[in-house]
């Protein structure tokens, strides 16, 4: 993306997160501080290196802790504003260079096309946040805008449509530079009060960042065909792989899961999340099992 383009991306999001703090009359309509949250979620990734190599590829156990405070306001009889402060980690069993802390913030708007329960909400989101990962060379901000619409269309089934765009800004190598536009939709089923059947469904078209393991000579000879892109070795496998950018790639994620509500405070969800990313005839898949668990403090 060219620096103007960035620059306007930037002024849009303060604008936006300045919104809900300069609003005439806005304290009148204030809502209290939402309690925060408090969210451990854990995977266990088949391909964390995203390789497209079998006897490349790395499997990790990742723990991803974050703590978010959140602050609303009503602005209108259906409209509602957010700001929130989020701080998440990563922490990997195997490979540390891939640990990481980010914190996000984030502002939002939430509208609500009628009175009922089953009207449409339509949602636009906005993040920016910065990664300050173990090993230096992938440090990078992003912004990550995204819009939602969300309704119910059966007394036990929400759909929820969304289109998202993500940009990275990598502070040191232009590898880690990615951008992409995703659209999907999410169904939840609800079988009982208070448990869930979560399906899921993105397209991504964009910029990915995969690993090769180095090649023996020929380079020509490892795989065919070969991956072509910005290449820059690393150690971050505890061997010399290359991290690849490939450009517009094509990334299809599928996530089956089930969430419950413990209690009024806690949430459990847990799942499957299938990623496949393909460039150039080659396919980077994975596989993610995934348990998380948010309580309100």
């Amino acid at each position: 993306m060219k620096n103007r383009a960035r620059f306007t991306m930037l002024v849009l999001a303060l604008v936006l997160l300045a919104g809900p703090l300069s609003l005439p009359n806005a304290n009148a309509y204030v809502l209290d501080l939402d309690p925060p949250e408090l969210t451990l979620r854990i995977v266990r990734d088949d391909n964390i290196s995203r390789s497209p190599d079998g006897e490349g590829e790395k499997s990790d156990m990742v723990f991803i802790p974050a703590l978010s405070v959140e602050r609303q306001a009503q602005v209108g009889e259906h409209t509602f504003t957010r700001t929130s402060l989020k701080l998440e980690g990563a922490i990997h069993e195997r490979y540390r260079k891939l640990n990481r802390v980010t914190p996000v913030l984030g502002s939002g708007l939430r509208h609500h096309l009628g009175d009922g329960l089953a009207d449409p909400v339509l949602r636009l989101d906005l993040a920016l946040g910065y990664d300050f990962y173990d090993q230096d060379s992938r440090f990078g901000a992003f912004i990550e805008p995204r819009i939602e619409i969300r309704a119910r269309i059966e007394d036990r089934v929400d759909i929820a449509l969304h289109y998202a765009y993500d940009n990275r800004f990598a502070s040191e190598k232009k590898v880690f530079d990615v951008e992409g536009h995703s659209i999907g939709v999410t169904a939840d089923l609800e079988f009982t009060e208070d448990a869930f059947f979560v399906l899921g469904y993105e397209y991504r078209r964009g910029d990915v960042v995969v690993h090769t393991r180095n090649p023996t000579e020929p380079p020509e000879a490892y795989f065919q065909p070969p991956v072509r892109g910005e290449r820059l070795p690393l150690y971050t496998f505890k061997e010399r792989y290359t991290a690849v950018h490939l450009s517009d790639a094509d990334t299809h994620t599928v996530t089956i899961g089930l969430r419950y509500y413990w209690n009024l405070y806690t949430e459990l969800h847990a799942g499957f999340t299938y990623e496949e990313i393909r460039k150039d005839s080659v396919d980077y898949p994975s596989n993610q099992f995934f348990l998380a668990v948010k309580h309100s403090l």
